[in-house]
């Protein structure tokens, strides 16, 4: 029976898959972000250019002409449409990925928060209660017994989970 002290630590040190998770999630979210308020700038530009100056007849008659085209009115409303359209999708998404991030930066400060004690114990189950009370029977490091606490007892019983319970924490159980 053993269980051991890993040390005084952060969540995301505790759990650092999970800390990376946190952090490719914000960098994928960041990099999709960007592409989007690129294509809303562009999209905006494009309202902005139908807007002040639409296609005129005249010159799309003209440039039919030299190509031997047959000419069709231009459709400004509908383009104005279409466009409106991808700019009303481009903000909703846009303001979709700012909350996400939103959600990320607030997961990552609570991994990046208070110290957490982190323990580790491999032994037979029936063994894992007297094990406890003996490491902390001083109390937490650094503290004493009748101090406050709050723990969060992760428990596998097979040689597979014991592994992804390890790996989650970057520890080897």
């Amino acid at each position: 029976m053993a269980l051991t002290h890993f040390g005084s630590m952060t969540l995301g040190a505790a759990l650092p898959t999970a800390l990376g998770a946190q952090a490719a999630g914000a960098a994928g979210i960041s990099g999709a972000l960007a592409d989007a308020e690129v294509e809303l700038a562009g999209a905006l530009g494009a309202q902005a250019q139908l807007t002040l100056n639409p296609p005129s007849v005249g010159a799309t008659a003209a440039a039919a002409a030299l190509l031997a085209l047959e000419v069709q009115p231009p459709n400004v409303s509908g383009q104005l449409l279409v466009t409106a359209d991808l700019v009303a999708e481009l903000q909703l998404l846009i303001g979709q990925l700012r909350g996400y991030l939103e959600i990320l930066a607030a997961f990552g400060v609570t991994l990046g928060g208070a110290g957490v004690h982190l323990y580790g114990y491999t032994g037979r189950a029936d063994e894992l209660g007297p094990a406890v009370r003996t490491a902390l029977l001083g109390g937490l490091p650094g503290g004493s017994p009748s101090d406050p606490a709050a723990a969060l007892l992760l428990v596998a019983s097979t040689a597979e989970g014991r592994a992804a319970l390890g790996a989650i924490a970057g520890l080897q159980l």
